[in-house]
């Protein structure tokens, strides 16, 4: 899976927001606010990736616990797909 449009992604302060590029700026017509992990499980998302992928790619940057990103990572997964920003 991956995003339907590439997202640039910058830091302000705390936080993070994720801007559309290319046809997505037209399509998407907004930005997305995240935080530090969601932000990397984004540009991760930018280039095809599985699940369990992104799950070991945030754990291996942030030492996160496996089962709690699983949940996180499919929290966000589901987030993206009702927006219909996955393909």
């Amino acid at each position: 899976m991956k995003l339907k449009y590439n997202f640039l992604i910058n830091e302000m302060g705390d936080n993070y927001i994720a801007i559309p590029t290319g046809e997505g700026v037209i399509e998407f017509n907004g930005i997305i606010k995240l935080q530090e992990k969601e932000a990397f499980m984004i540009e991760k998302l930018n280039e095809e990736i599985t699940e369990e992928a992104l799950v070991k790619a945030v754990c291996d940057k942030f030492g996160s616990d496996e089962q709690e990103m699983k949940v996180r990572v499919a929290e966000i997964l589901a987030q993206l797909k009702a927006e219909d920003l996955l393909v």
